[in-house]
């Protein structure tokens, strides 16, 4: 391989990393978008009185996803 060849092999990966990047940050913005209506929601049903073991639930299910989300961010 050409030293011209690597140098655009190495502009590459640097231009893909900043999508990735930038796609990874939208991810984030998105998680915590729907954290916020997920949250207004339960506050809504606690509020009718309609909390239910599936919202408790779904709640913590939401929770450790954005965990995983955040660990996996992590690791790219």
């Amino acid at each position: 391989m050409g030293n011209s060849h690597l140098k655009q092999r190495i502009a590459a990966l640097a231009q893909d990393k900043i999508f990735k990047d930038a796609h990874q940050e939208a991810l984030k913005k998105e998680i915590e978008r729907l954290r916020q209506v997920y949250y207004q929601q339960s506050l809504k049903k606690m509020a009718d009185g309609t909390t239910t073991d599936t919202t408790l639930r779904g709640e913590e299910l939401l929770r450790s996803s954005c965990d995983a989300a955040t660990d996996c961010a992590r690791t790219t």
